[in-house]
């Protein structure tokens, strides 16, 4: 653990302050919108997962809670994983083979801390091990059925399987944050995408994005640097396009930028479009949604939570996104 001592942080109040100094404020709502919540209620969305049957998941992290929202616009919790306030609340989203969503839960206490699994209509379990996770944030499968969870706070990923305890992959100093969005904890490891045979994860606060390769029996290679220039700072949740380009929420940017595989680097939204302190992009799954890229907008950094635009946004990138590895299940 690098010497960090895991202990609950008052994350809301010092994150709210602070972001109000390394961000401008958003405009107005600009559209686009796909669903809107209520900031009053503290419904701000975080991750975000599709099912089967293109019923949208969202975690609302203060809330400790994770929602559904169904084709025809009725919502519902799914879970409620901690108690609202306490720690970050719920993080990342993922779905197994089997239909079983998975869920971190971050609240720096070894009694609830951790990734949780919920399967169809049933309850929610935490993975055995997962609690000494120090922040787990993004979560995605491989396509053998492996779950890697980033962990923010140690600077490392994990990898869950269903017959084993956690395992911590890797940990090195290029995952690791600063501290300088001064929220109480370094946010460093944050987003987290799998595409042949590597995963792919963003640094928060020093705006990089790092390629770990893995082996044909999992062993993990030497970690590169892919990227790391002061406009990636802020990248949180990532999901890769059929043609290798990568999509990064830029959070404190409230921008949705686009890295090419030759390093091209392209913004293709804005708070002008509707971001919001955006966390996590996602591809559609249907027919004709293919090419449309979700985004939660977590809508962090306003004086007044009254002008906060919580929800999620959607756009027509004009590229399919890739399918998501789904092999398998817990």
């Amino acid at each position: 653990m690098n010497g960090r001592t895991l202990k609950r942080h008052a994350i809301w109040p010092a994150a709210l302050a602070v972001l109000l100094t390394v961000m401008t404020a958003a405009p107005a709502y600009a559209g686009g919108a796909v669903i809107s919540f209520n900031p009053l209620a503290g419904e701000l969305p975080e991750g975000i997962a599709l099912d089967h049957h293109g019923n949208i998941f969202v975690t609302l992290s203060p809330r400790g809670e994770v929602r559904e929202i169904a084709a025809d616009g009725t919502q519902s919790t799914v879970a409620t994983l901690s108690p609202p306030g306490e720690g970050i609340g719920t993080a990342g989203l993922a779905f197994d083979g089997r239909g079983d969503l998975f869920v971190a839960d971050v609240t720096f206490d070894p009694a609830n801390n951790g990734v949780y699994e919920i399967p169809p209509g049933g309850a929610a379990t935490r993975l055995p091990g997962s609690e000494q996770i120090g922040l787990p944030n993004g979560l995605a499968f491989d396509d053998r059925g492996f779950l890697y969870v980033t962990d923010s706070l140690q600077g490392a990923i994990w990898r869950l399987s269903p017959d084993a305890q956690p395992v911590r992959l890797v940990q090195d100093p290029l995952l690791e944050g600063d501290g300088s969005f001064g929220v109480g904890v370094p946010i460093g490891a944050n987003g987290i995408a799998f595409r042949q045979g590597s995963l792919y994860v963003t640094n928060t606060e020093l705006g990089r994005v790092l390629r770990l390769p893995l082996s044909p029996s999992g062993a993990p290679g030497a970690l590169q640097l892919v990227a790391e220039r002061p406009q990636l700072i802020g990248s949180d949740g990532c999901q890769f396009d059929v043609l290798g380009n990568l999509y990064i929420a830029l959070n404190a940017q409230n921008k949705l930028a686009r890295l090419a595989p030759n390093g091209a680097f392209t913004i293709v939204a804005t708070a002008a479009d509707g971001l919001d302190f955006p966390a996590s992009p996602l591809f559609g799954t249907g027919q004709g949604d293919r090419s449309t890229i979700f985004v939660t907008n977590f809508a962090l950094g306003h004086a007044n939570p009254a002008d906060a635009h919580p929800g999620v946004v959607s756009f027509d990138v004009g590229i399919a996104g890739a399918p998501l590895p789904r092999a398998g299940g817990f």
